[in-house]
């Protein structure tokens, strides 16, 4: 794999940081699948102000070269997968109409050190609720070698999003919200249960995974659309995946249909 690189005029303390360079040097190390310089392991007084700003034009470099953004994923709303990565509270990031998944399946080799996050997906409806909830696996991947990334750094990079797979989708309304935060539910690689977790691994259920991501937009000016969809987080830790391998999402006992895809 190539080694990381570092743009021009990529130094220097917080005021400094050149974010057009940072970001044009994250989409092309996402179009071209490579690996980049991790911004809070080199760039002094690396900021989240920064870090947000360096998003903004990450999203806009995506949209311009064609990308249309319809929802969000939100990451590390898990306990677990936060002390996994040492992450220090959520971040949230768009899905694109190019990172939908048109079938249950991942290139794993596309990807650089792909992992899999089991997930609720929620779409919503004309006024802005929940309308629809299915099983879904978000596909996380990292432009940083070997995982090695700070926090910050996620935010910076897609938000660590590659690919969203969603299940089937089911109604849901307001006597539904209960289920949706308890339910449990279990991930199988190959057949064999690999991690047990439930809806509420996630802060507040999916509810409050959506709570969170209403507020972090508002900081961006930005509102949910009707019709856009959301991924909620992580229910279990998130494990890494291989060419070969079958995962299976499964929510025993409530109306989600269970959920399963190849890694080619």
């Amino acid at each position: 794999m190539e080694t990381s690189q570092k743009p021009r005029g990529w130094s220097g303390s917080s005021t400094e940081v050149d974010c057009d360079a940072v970001a044009q040097a994250f989409v092309t190390a996402w179009r071209e699948r490579t690996f980049v310089s991790a911004p809070t392991r080199t760039i002094p007084g690396f900021s989240r102000a920064d870090a947000l700003a360096i998003a903004e034009r990450v999203r806009a470099l995506r949209i311009a070269a064609g990308a249309v953004p319809i929802g969000y994923k939100v990451g590390f709303t898990n306990a677990a997968v936060r002390a996994q990565f040492d992450a220090a509270g959520p971040m949230a990031a768009p899905v694109y109409d190019e990172t939908l998944a048109p079938a249950p399946r991942v290139t794993a080799g596309a990807l650089l050190g792909p992992r899999i996050e089991p997930e609720v997906v929620v779409g919503l409806g004309a006024d802005g609720e929940i309308a629809w909830a299915a099983l879904g696996f978000e596909i996380v991947q990292s432009h940083v070698a070997d995982w090695d990334f700070g926090y910050l750094d996620t935010i910076v990079d897609f938000g660590l999003h590659a690919a969203l797979i969603v299940g089937e989708r089911r109604p849901i309304g307001p006597d539904d919200a209960a289920w949706l935060t308890a339910m449990p539910v279990q991930l199988r690689c190959n057949g064999d249960v690999f991690e047990r977790g439930a809806g509420s691994d996630v802060d507040g259920g999916a509810l409050g995974s959506l709570a969170w991501l209403r507020a972090d937009l508002l900081r961006a000016g930005r509102e949910l659309q009707p019709g856009e969809i959301v991924s909620t987080g992580s229910m279990t830790r998130v494990p890494k995946i291989a060419t070969g391998e079958r995962w299976t999402l499964e929510a025993p006992g409530s109306p989600l249909p269970p959920l399963t895809i190849d890694v080619l």
